[in-house]
């Protein structure tokens, strides 16, 4: 958790904590999982099916924390992006745990 510091309206200053975004947090996770389990298993997040990940994270955060209506409008791409990312972590997922057992 990174700390920033910001000066407050009665002119002190205070420490806010600020959590990485919900990617980083899942890499690290993964990373750590797999590093901790010495599993044999080299996580690859600089395929481009990452990035369509994290595009799901933002669509799953616009229709979660919508700022308005059209952010509750999903076009065929939004949804093909979901599913390809769905596809995608659950395929590492079940990688990451059959290394395991």
């Amino acid at each position: 958790m990174e700390e920033k510091k910001e000066v407050e309206n009665n002119g002190r200053i205070e420490i806010k904590h600020r959590s990485q975004n919900l990617a980083e947090r899942i890499k690290f996770v993964l990373n750590s999982f797999v590093s901790a389990m010495d599993i044999k298993l080299p996580l690859d997040f600089g395929v481009q099916v990452w990035v369509i990940f994290q595009e799901a994270i933002q669509i799953r955060n616009n229709i979660t924390h919508p700022k308005d209506k059209d952010c509750l409008i999903l076009t065929k791409i939004d949804i093909d992006k979901v599913h390809k990312s769905h596809k995608w972590f659950s395929e590492m997922i079940n990688d990451i745990f059959s290394k395991w057992q």
